[in-house]
């Protein structure tokens, strides 16, 4: 299965920095190969439904919900990234799947 990852600008990591970061982590790699999206926006656009910067490829079923936002929130905190962290998935009509992360602004 194949999603489409798009990076809150304000976590201020590049789509290729965490296409590496986690492609170089044993964990996330087992989970799925991360590689850029082609022709992908650089902020996502809920109104267009545009796909994601970043493509996790071959991510099996099981590995979506909790246990990917565990890799993902992982990764974040291995880049310095300490903020609490929203994901939310969106599924457009022709079966692309996007997640869309987003930081939590603590109250």
């Amino acid at each position: 299965m194949e999603y489409h990852l798009m990076l809150d600008p304000r976590l201020d990591l590049s789509a290729r920095d965490f296409a590496d970061a986690w492609n170089a982590s044993p964990d996330c790699r087992a989970a799925a190969f991360a590689r850029l999206a082609e022709g992908a926006p650089a902020q996502f656009d809920p109104a267009l439904a545009q796909a994601g910067q970043i493509v996790l490829e071959g991510l099996l079923l099981g590995a979506a919900g909790n246990a990917l936002y565990d890799l993902l929130k992982a990764l974040f905190i291995r880049k310095g990234i300490c903020r609490k962290i929203d994901i939310v998935e969106i599924t457009r009509p022709d079966g692309v799947h996007i997640l869309v992360t987003s930081i939590v602004e603590e109250e």
